[in-house]
């Protein structure tokens, strides 16, 4: 191709004198040459990060050119300005930057808190016992600060650390958790909120509580007429006593809208509308049929806004005059459509010739921002403000601060406060009863009935002090969340009667009343909703949670009887309680919460298992399946009533109640009884001891073995599960109804000539060909001494589910006695027992056509006594589980003791090595190490096993599939690489952290210990103190953490990219490198002349000391010099880009041809 045939990629057009063509990139052929305002228009409107080519991926290199009148060396006055200016935005936005966390991050939960502080005592009418100060009261709240203000022992700096420590331990993260607590409930709300006013149910149940609105029946009669109108139209002429008969119906319509509410003149402007229409002749006029249908997508539109308007109380109401202007004047709009469009076609014309003409002033002020932009911007805070709309100025966090106030204030008050009094003004009232019927009721009783003195002395007592306030107890926890219920119990009550009384009158209701009832509706609703998944999410979960650990105690408490320091006795049978890291409550209920949540999944998981893989489809039909298309949680939650869902979670709550207790609770106190020695002080094999850090670095290289082998540990985990299943179903004569299995001899029992025969004669079999009943088979053991067993059948066939997604109305049908070519042997009866799923507001918002059954059943065997043979299958259940839980565990405590005990052995030869856990362990307890180590072994030898000797082994025929599937790198354990395998695993930002995390935190503690505290301490002869703190060695900390911790938290939080990058690039942008160039510069050279002074004989103690802070005084000099010629070199590149830049030019990629 000659260059005269060379064309522009994006524009076509050829090479000129002012505008020539470049080659960039590595493209060929046609697309290789391009104009450079192309090429920077592209680049201006493809929004991406680099510049680069889309097609070859080269990045484009440009040429910065510079004014030719640049002197060579910029003059210091720029410089100077620029410093100034670089300076005074940094510390500006420093500023706005620290108000922002002190005014938000800080200062709102510490107003939170004493807020939260002073409700409590305006209720109580007294500051806490145990600080009587209000300023101590304020900052601590109810722990005792005087308590350890008291020891003498503690320097003033120790004194003051200590409370700040309780004051951040009581109060600001006390405030964090509340305010946390508050933001996610209130955001869970909102959601909430959202989903319930959009459920269909919603709009069902408003209209069958209030009614309709008459605007609503106006637009269906409107639409009911018009329709008709289009299609007589379409039919022939229309007849003038249809036009009459259509007038009428929309007059009906009027006096609808005239009996509503004045304020809303929603009757006013309708009659309006539809007067002026028919005046004007617009409504059954001789309209041409296209017009006709034109209005149709109106009223469409109009008839979709109405149940959207009732579903949501702000929207406005004066939509039915909109409507009548969209109607009657529709042709009017539609005929409009024209000029606008021809007038956003010019607006968008002038405003691409505005784009054209800056486009050459924007090309070179995008060339020198990009420069520029160094150290003019607020850093990853100031990009995390912006993003949501905060900008970076001193104003603005104190504006923010004091609505936050305003806000909490207010919610505090709302909340908190108004149900407090309301709890207290009823126990107030109670309480007045009761001593008024004391002194009444009983002193008039008594009078005329002489009463046993416990009487008089409860009644003097007791019913006599109710409602005193206790000033040297106080309220605790539990008695103000019961006055908190008592309050919010009144406010749901009120609003109860209030919206009863609201639809008391004849529906529909209109005007204020409408309105406050949909409020009200739409509030109860929601809270309805609320209560229900909270239930379900949180409170339940962590009531399963503390379950398991009651069940966890004989696991892991030594002593569940100890005694306090007073002497007494205290019980302890919860895991939690025994542990001190567990007294804090917030995390106790995090750790039932997560406990019980893991429980429930793993439950559920085991239940879709069986479902799928083992059950017959339909035997689990009352437990919801997670690919059920029915499944609608907002609208089960909001229709069906509250206390059947109450009732649903009690009976939920039982069921899981029994599990653990009886399934997982009998299991471990049995065996924690079974091996506990009588008349012994000390314990055997339980309880397991608790891990350590070489049990932790055991899990984390041993755990990703476990799961690389799901597949494999799955597999034969579903298989013995299909095996307990069939011979637990066998047992009680449930296979046909359970797996689906139809056995003959299941379908009824086998009487023996003598108990003899029926215990140990295994070989003597029935004719199940010839069943006979129970008195014929006693009277053929009379009459034939040769009989010795005969087969009795008992039991009938059901219609059963065949699925689990059939409709509840169907259900009812079902589990009645038929034959076997499915007869029905007895009637149905009409009104089955309903149950939560089965309520009467379910059965009538049952449509077919928005859910999707499949009412399906099939004929199955079902023994007599079947509930009872139900519950005699999950006996045996558990049975099974304890058969492959308990053993897998005891053998790998078998293996797996062995080899931690070797490693304790070697580990005791070698010097300076200690590691705790196995130097102190008893070994006549097992441990977390023992069975983790037992349990890799037995997994290797059941991958070995799957491999080789099982049936469906590779080297058998067919193949494993499973072992096919699964990841080829096994057994890594054998092999000696499992420590690879689990560095591998690492993503590659991790593994560089980690190492540039460990080198900093020892650089930040070598620097401050040798650096700072040693030669203080000895300079002030305080080498017996362990750390010196007052205030002129926190100062020093203060400027020396400007070379270490403020660089640390600045690598260490770096995003570290790896693609693109060499590995030196990644170690520098990390940190590695620089920290081991601070090493080199401080650690090195203070070890060289230690050694060698050492090595000389001429070893001084002051030298030793001083060396460390002379060597990290001339770092931190190096630093400065090195920083400020590097400052000095961007303020001079960043004065040539906004004063001496003309602009860019592209540079050609050298031809490889």
């Amino acid at each position: 191709m000659s260059s005269t045939d060379h064309t522009c990629r994006i524009c076509r057009g050829e090479a000129t004198s002012s505008q020539p063509l470049y080659h960039p990139c590595k493209c060929r052929g046609s697309i290789k040459y391009i104009h450079q305002d192309c090429l920077m228009e592209w680049l201006k409107h493809s929004n991406k990060s680099t510049e680069k080519c889309d097609i070859c991926n080269s990045p484009y290199k440009f040429k910065i050119i510079y004014d030719p009148a640049m002197p060579q060396y910029i003059p210091l006055d720029l410089i100077w300005k620029k410093f100034l200016q670089i300076t005074s935005s940094t510390v500006f936005k420093s500023i706005s930057i620290s108000l922002y966390i002190l005014c938000i991050v800080i200062q709102v939960p510490l107003f939170w808190k004493f807020s939260g502080r002073v409700y409590t005592w305006a209720i109580d009418g007294t500051l806490p016992l145990v600080n009587q100060k209000f300023v101590d009261a304020l900052l601590f709240g109810e722990f005792d600060i005087n308590t350890y203000l008291a020891d003498k022992s503690q320097t003033p700096i120790q004194f003051s650390l200590m409370k700040l420590k309780k004051f951040f331990g009581y109060t600001y993260f006390s405030g964090v958790r509340y305010l946390f607590v508050a933001i996610v409930a209130n955001i869970a709300l909102f959601i909430e909120r959202e989903w319930v006013v959009r459920d269909e149910g919603y709009l069902k149940m408003l209209h069958k509580k209030i009614g309709k609105e008459h605007r609503a029946k106006l637009v269906d009669m409107l639409q009911n007429a018009l329709q008709d109108l289009r299609t007589d139209g379409n039919n022939g002429e229309e007849e003038a006593a249809a036009n009459l008969q259509r007038l009428e119906t929309l007059a009906t319509a009027i006096n609808d809208l005239q009996n509503e509410d004045r304020d809303m003149n929603v009757a006013a402007r309708g009659e309006a509308a539809l007067r002026r229409a028919i005046d004007q002749n617009q409504l059954f006029g001789n309209e041409e049929q296209q017009q006709q249908q034109q209005q149709q997508p109106l009223l469409n539109q109009f008839d979709n806004g109405t149940d959207e308007q009732d579903a949501f109380p702000t929207h406005n109401f004066d939509a039915p005059d909109n409507i009548m202007h969209n109607v009657f004047n529709g042709r009017n709009d539609i005929g409009s459509e024209d000029e606008e469009e021809r007038e956003q076609e010019q607006e968008q014309e002038q405003e691409q010739e505005d784009e054209d003409e800056d486009e050459e002033a924007a090309d070179v002020a995008a060339a020198a921002a990009a420069v520029a932009a160094a150290g003019a911007d607020g850093g990853v805070v100031g990009e995390f403000l912006e993003a949501f709309g905060v900008t970076l100025t001193l104003s603005t966090p104190i504006y923010l601060m004091f609505l936050c106030n305003c806000v909490v204030a207010v919610y505090l008050f709302l909340i908190y406060l108004i149900p407090h009094m309301l709890g207290n003004t009823i126990v107030s009232i109670t309480t007045f009863l009761f001593k008024l019927i004391n002194i009444t009721l009983v002193s008039y009783i008594s009078k005329r009935i002489p009463l046993p003195n416990y009487i008089y002395e409860f009644t003097s007592s007791y019913v006599s002090s109710l409602g005193t306030f206790n000033a040297n107890k106080g309220v605790t926890l539990i008695e103000r969340i019961f006055i908190l219920g008592l309050g919010y119990g009144l406010i749901c009550t009120t609003i109860y009667r209030l919206m009863k009384f609201l639809v008391s009158g004849p529906k529909p209701i209109s005007g204020t009343p409408r309105k406050a009832f949909k409020v009200l509706f739409e509030i109860s609703s929601t809270a309805k909703v609320f209560l229900i998944f909270a239930i379900e999410i949180f409170f339940f979960p962590v009531y399963c949670g503390w379950l398991l650990d009651f069940c966890a105690a004989p696991l892991f408490v030594p002593q569940f009887i100890q005694i306090a320091d007073n002497g007494d006795k205290v019980f302890t049978f919860l895991v939690s309680s025994y542990f001190e890291m567990m007294q804090l409550p917030y995390l106790r209920v995090l750790l039932y919460w997560a406990s019980g949540t893991l429980y429930m999944l793993f439950f559920a998981l085991y239940i879709g298992m069986v479902r799928s893989t083992i059950l017959r489809p339909g035997v689990l039909f009352f437990i919801r399946c997670p690919d059920d298309p029915n499944t609608r949680l907002i609208h089960d939650a909001l229709v069906k009533p509250l206390s059947l869902q109450l009732s649903r979670i009690y009976l939920t709550a039982k069921v899981y109640s029994a599990f653990i207790i009886f399934g997982i609770g009998g299991v471990t106190w049995g065996l924690r009884y079974l091996v506990t020695p009588k008349d012994k002080d000390y314990n055997v094999f339980l309880p397991i001891q608790t891990p350590s850090y070489f049990t932790y670095l055991l899990l984390a290289i041993i755990v990703p073995t476990l799961v690389d082998s799901q597949a494999t540990v799955t597999k034969y985990v579903r298989q013995y599960w299909e095996r307990a299943f069939e011979i637990s179903a066998h047992k009680l004569r449930l296979s046909h109804f359970i797996v689906g299995k139809p056995i003959s001899s299941e379908r009824g029992y086998v009487i023996y000539r003598n108990i003899w025969l029926q215990l140990f004669g295994s070989n003597v079999q029935p004719d199940y060909t010839q069943p006979v009943t129970r008195k014929e088979a006693l009277a053929k053991f009379k009459q034939d001494p040769n009989a010795v067993a005969f087969f009795v059948p008992d039991g009938n066939y059901v219609r059963a589910p065949a699925n689990d997604t059939i409709s509840r109305k169907f259900v009812k049908k079902l589990f009645v006695a038929v034959s076997k070519d499915d007869r029905l042997l007895q009637e149905v009866k009409e009104a089955p027992k309903r149950s939560g799923y089965e309520t009467p507001t379910s059965d009538e918002d049952e449509d077919t056509t928005t859910t999707t059954t499949d009412d399906a059943y099939t004929i199955v065997y079902r023994p007599p006594n079947f509930k009872l043979r139900c519950f005699a299958l999950i006996l045996m259940l558990w049975v099974f589980s304890i058969i492959i839980i308990l053993p897998v565990l005891l053998f790998a405590v078998v293996l797996g003791r062995p080899v931690l005990r070797a490693n304790s052995i070697i580990i005791d030869q070698l010097p300076h090595i200690n590691i705790d856990e196995l130097t102190n362990m008893d070994w006549r307890l097992t441990d977390i190490g023992s069975i983790v180590i037992g349990l890799a072994i037995e997994l290797q030898a059941l991958i070995y096993y799957d491999k080789n000797l099982a049936a469906d082994a590779p080297n058998h025929e067919g193949g494993n599939e499973i072992q096919q599937a699964a990841n080829p790198v096994q057994g890594m354990l054998l092999q000696g690489n499992l420590l690879n395998q689990a560095f591998n695993r690492l993503p590659a930002p991790v593994l560089y952290t980690l190492p540039s995390s460990m080198l900093w935190i020892i650089w930040i503690l070598t620097i401050h210990k040798l650096c700072v505290d040693q030669p203080i301490r000895y300079m002030t002869g305080n080498l017996q103190i362990e750390f010196l703190l007052n205030f002129k060695t926190l100062l020093i900390h203060f400027f020396v953490s400007f070379w270490t911790i403020l660089p640390a938290l600045i690598y260490i939080t770096r995003r570290i990219p790896v693609e693109g990058h060499t590995a030196w690039q990644t170690l520098k942008r990390c940190g590695i490198t620089p920290c081991l160039l601070n090493f080199s510069m401080v650690h090195i050279p203070a070890f060289i002349v230690l050694y060698s002074l050492k090595l000389l004989d001429k070893t001084n103690i002051s030298i030793s000391f001083y060396i460390w802070p002379v060597l990290f005084t001339c770092f931190a000099l190096v630093k400065l010099i090195t920083e400020g010629a590097k400052l000095y070199t961007n303020i001079n590149d960043q004065v040539k880009q906004e004063k001496y830049v003309k602009g860019r030019a592209i540079e050609n990629v050298e031809d490889d041809e």
